[in-house]
């Protein structure tokens, strides 16, 4: 009676992740045990929401963010962290820390322009549209987002980390010991 207990639970799931294809076995599960029926599923799992977890960008979880030294802020709900902790925030959430060209790419994708340094020469801050892009991409405005790219300090042979700013459209460097929001593409497979 055991054996028969058991198999069914394991058909029912080989089912459910079998129907399921484009949702992870967990968004399932957590789906069935809010009474989502199977119409509600198929539906919901076509859905930008749950597809979007396996877009190339990668928002990393409060508790993968806080386990490697970062903090979550409190009003943007976004992971922050210095740039060695982003680099293993990255690593744990799936993926890496994009570079500075990664990241200009949604500037670019949403019509805006930047610049290299110099935060006065564009406005996409007046620009309505572009920052609704951005912000329905998952990026924030309200801070810098840390890149793998670096340059080299030519005072002290030290080496700063750019960072790309969404509000403006300008990419600039920090300090490695500042914190900044994180945001990880995904390692392609």
């Amino acid at each position: 009676m055991k054996f028969k207990f058991v198999l069914v639970p394991l058909v029912v799931f080989g089912l459910v992740v079998g129907v399921y294809a484009d949702c992870n076995k967990e968004e399932v599960f957590k789906l069935i045990d809010k009474g989502f029926s199977k119409a509600d599923i198929d539906t919901l799992c076509e859905t930008s929401e749950i597809k979007e977890e396996k877009s190339k960008w990668i928002t990393p979880t409060q508790k993968v963010c806080e386990a490697n030294g970062g903090k979550v802020d409190n009003d943007e709900g976004i992971c922050e962290a210095t740039w060695d902790e982003a680099k293993d925030i990255c690593l744990d959430s799936g993926g890496k820390l994009p570079s500075k060209y990664e990241l200009s790419e949604i500037i670019d994708d949403c019509g805006g322009q930047y610049d290299i340094f110099n935060q006065n020469d564009y406005h996409n801050d007046d620009n309505p549209s572009y920052q609704a892009c951005y912000k329905e991409k998952g990026f924030s405005g309200s801070s810098s987002y840390w890149s793998s790219s670096m340059m080299k300090n030519p005072l002290n042979g030290g080496f700063y980390t750019y960072s790309v700013d969404f509000l403006k459209g300008f990419i600039k460097t920090f300090y490695r010991s500042n914190p900044l929001y994180i945001r990880c593409l995904r390692d392609e497979e």
